[in-house]
């Protein structure tokens, strides 16, 4: 018999390994579908390798896009303080830069690391 998962992830980039975490409560099982040879292999090249986590200034006008007003109803419900805890409580240190945060090593390898730990923790299959 083969093994079927409760949700699948399409994608192991950042917005996929997050959506992986989300989801997985404990009752389902949660699995990540990439074509990559490695999830969250586009991270390393975000903030020229350094990362930056997210900002302090999100505002409508930031987004070049006709659906500007789903991005912020999305930023709403997980903003810039939910971001920072969610990596303060995985054990990333960070720091701010003219309103950027980046972790504490300015290495875009801590976040990548750091969420494929949580993948493990929360029995991710990918």
């Amino acid at each position: 018999m083969k093994n079927f998962s409760d949700v699948i992830i399409i994608g192991g980039g950042a917005s996929g390994m997050m959506a992986a975490i989300a989801a997985s409560d404990g009752t389902k099982t949660v699995q990540i579908m990439e074509h990559m040879d490695r999830l969250g292999k586009k991270i390393l090249l975000t903030g020229n390798g350094r990362c930056n986590l997210t900002n302090h200034v999100l505002s409508k006008e930031c987004y070049g896009s006709e659906t500007a007003d789903f991005a912020m109803q999305v930023i709403r419900d997980f903003d810039e303080k939910a971001v920072i805890r969610f990596f303060q409580e995985a054990g990333i240190l960070i720091h701010e830069r003219n309103g950027y945060v980046y972790p504490n090593t300015d290495q875009a390898s801590t976040i990548n690391d750091v969420l494929r730990l949580e993948l493990l923790k929360h029995h991710v299959r990918s």
